[in-house]
């Protein structure tokens, strides 16, 4: 007799053999039971369809199982380039939507958008012109510091016209169009030993960019959506997502 997951939360798939439920699972039998349904309290009977898990090297008469989800045979892998290049891209458009928006609601409404530049989510946060400023080198000098080995993004240029904030993404969006896969996937796997203001930081290329990068980034580009929506500019969620990757068919 085959082992059966029961009520466990593991549910194996045969790929091949006799026995087999619509699902393409191996049903070796079921249990009806009454119970109470937890929501609305009423009575109910419940089904049970017990799943095989013993593979045919473990007891014969059994289908060949694998476990539900299972990567095996589909190794899956994500190269430094598209979890870096894509993934600031997707925001960094995002983020020269937004500031376009913004600077269409002005238009719309009288307002001067270089009111913006100095606005601040709370009285302790950096000011817009900074948020803008900061995801533009956590996105481009990111990707520097694992080409170089140094964090050195420019000096700060400080408040800027509202203008100059756009055009800074521009450049942003520009210079990540500009690495390529090749180039980039080079350079996975390397230690870097990083000093980033007072600290001095071990980080892999990958680590540099999922642990310090990217967290960075995504919070200095939704700080200044947050800003901007505010101060009474028309933004919502999908403004900030960007074009999803979704796969292509």
């Amino acid at each position: 007799m085959c082992r059966t997951s029961g009520l466990g939360p593991r549910e194996w798939r045969p790929v091949r053999g006799p026995g087999l439920d619509g699902r393409g699972r191996a049903l070796l039998g079921h249990s009806r039971f009454p119970g109470t349904d937890g929501l609305h309290g009423q009575s109910v009977i419940h089904e049970v369809r017990y799943i095989g898990l013993c593979p045919p090297r473990q007891r014969k008469g059994c289908p060949e199982l694998t476990e539900v989800g299972s990567s095996k045979g589909k190794p899956m892998a994500t190269s430094l380039y598209d979890l870096s290049v894509p993934t600031f891209l997707q925001t960094v458009k995002a983020v020269g939507g937004f500031l376009a928006r913004a600077a269409r609601h002005c238009a719309e409404t009288g307002a001067d958008p270089d009111d913006f530049v100095h606005a601040r989510l709370f009285d302790d946060m950096a000011p817009f012109h900074f948020q803008i400023e900061a995801a533009w080198h956590h996105s481009v000098w990111g990707l520097e510091a694992v080409k170089t080995g140094v964090f050195s993004p420019p000096a700060l240029v400080g408040p800027v016209p509202f203008a100059d904030l756009r055009a800074m993404i521009g450049k942003a969006e520009t210079a990540l169009e500009a690495f390529t896969p090749d180039e980039v996937n080079a350079w996975a796997g390397k230690d870097l030993d990083l000093q980033i203001g007072p600290r001095r930081l071990a980080f892999t290329s990958e680590t540099l960019i999922l642990s310090f990068s990217l967290p960075n980034f995504y919070f200095h580009a939704v700080t200044a959506y947050d800003i901007l929506r505010t101060r009474g500019v028309p933004l919502g969620k999908r403004d900030y997502e960007g074009r999803l990757r979704t796969r292509t068919a």
